[in-house]
């Protein structure tokens, strides 16, 4: 009798991720431009904003993540040592990100922005990627890097 219960709630269990599934990967996802504004004031911080212009269609009354992602001039992801948790990911890249509420059956947003202080960045060159994912962290598109320098004046 156990063993039938445990059946029927994995079955039940494939069948709603199923559908979970589906509803997120029906989204059409398209990053249309991404640009960058240097030495930004946000509060007291001096840093960059990621500007994103992007559009979602499917995901009606859904959040979705937008994550600035940053990678150094060979392509590895920054460490982000000593950084507060808004500015960092659960394994410690570097990153900047929010969460966005889908209003309707196709939104745009024309200049989505996230912001990074420069202090996080040592002298060098590196890349920024943007990635829009679910709430339930299926990823719906990526972005082409956008490159940048950090210099000390």
């Amino acid at each position: 009798m156990n063993v039938r219960l445990l059946v029927v709630a994995i079955f039940f269990t494939l069948i709603s991720s199923i559908n979970v599934k589906a509803q997120d990967t029906d989204a059409i996802t398209n990053i249309d431009d991404i640009w960058l504004e240097h030495n930004v004031y946000h509060g007291n911080a001096k840093g960059m904003i990621i500007h994103i212009s992007f559009t979602i269609e499917n995901m009606k009354g859904r959040s979705i993540q937008v994550g600035a992602y940053f990678f150094d001039s060979y392509g590895n992801p920054v460490k982000a040592n000593n950084v507060p948790m808004q500015y960092r990911t659960r394994d410690g890249q570097l990153c900047s990100g929010s969460q966005a509420y889908v209003k309707y059956e196709s939104t745009s947003w024309e200049d989505y922005k996230l912001f990074i202080p420069n202090g996080y960045f040592r002298d060098g060159e590196y890349s920024c990627a943007v990635q829009i994912s679910s709430n339930r962290g299926i990823v719906l598109a990526v972005s082409d890097s956008v490159s940048f320098t950090k210099s000390s004046y």
